[in-house]
């Protein structure tokens, strides 16, 4: 019964974890408008599993503080975002598996804690924030990109999030049961699976 549904996971999870271990400092083009520049730095997270799990997770686990979580977390988010794109500068390339890291324990907080405290879900939406400007712009000088590509990493990064604390609202708010709260854990846990294999393999490749 279950052996498509394992099947397809497989695949992704093999999906995820190759393109990850492909990845490097992200490359610019000059783009021919704004908004190609905007979608080229979108793309920067939202096609990057590195970027894009921790976010993803990070998300869920604060749907799972708070149903809007999102929004209380908020400012902390965007502070880091700030942080993240003053300090980017002098980002090295050990802040990619780094993010994976992060993404990972966080992800396995989601999953084996029942319940989350305010500073527990604050500080860790600061560091994937943090991290996730960081590994975005890894690789080039303070405003070296165009205005627009600057504008889509911070889009993308807070769309991300949004996405996942999103989806597990809508989940608790349209299934109305515990279960339902166990089944994102469980997704959670898919989710820091996945992010310990890319770590691995990003460690193995950078050792």
């Amino acid at each position: 019964m279950f052996g498509p549904f394992r099947k397809t996971w497989a695949a992704l999870t093999a999906a995820l974890i190759f393109s990850a271990t492909a990845a490097s400092a992200h490359s610019f083009g000059t783009g021919t408008n704004a908004f190609d520049a905007f979608v080229e730095g979108s793309n920067a997270v939202l096609f990057s599993p590195v970027s894009l799990l921790p976010c993803l997770s990070l998300g869920l686990l604060l749907t799972l503080w708070q149903v809007d979580g999102m929004v209380r977390a908020w400012p902390v988010i965007l502070g880091a975002h700030v942080v993240g794109f003053l300090l980017a500068p002098w980002g090295q390339s050990w802040v990619m598996p780094a993010l994976v890291l992060v993404g990972m324990g966080t992800a396995t907080l989601a999953a084996l804690l029942p319940r989350h405290g305010r500073v527990e879900a604050l500080v860790i939406s600061g560091t994937v924030a943090l991290f996730t400007m960081l590994v975005s712009l890894e690789g080039h000088a303070w405003l070296e990109l165009r205005a627009p590509i600057y504008a889509g990493i911070f889009a993308a990064a807070s769309f991300a999030i949004a996405a996942g604390a999103g989806l597990a609202r809508f989940a608790l708010e349209t299934v109305r049961a515990h279960w339902m709260r166990i089944g994102l854990r469980i997704a959670a846990s898919w989710l820091a699976a996945v992010q310990v294999l890319i770590a691995a393999f990003l460690l193995s490749s950078t050792g």
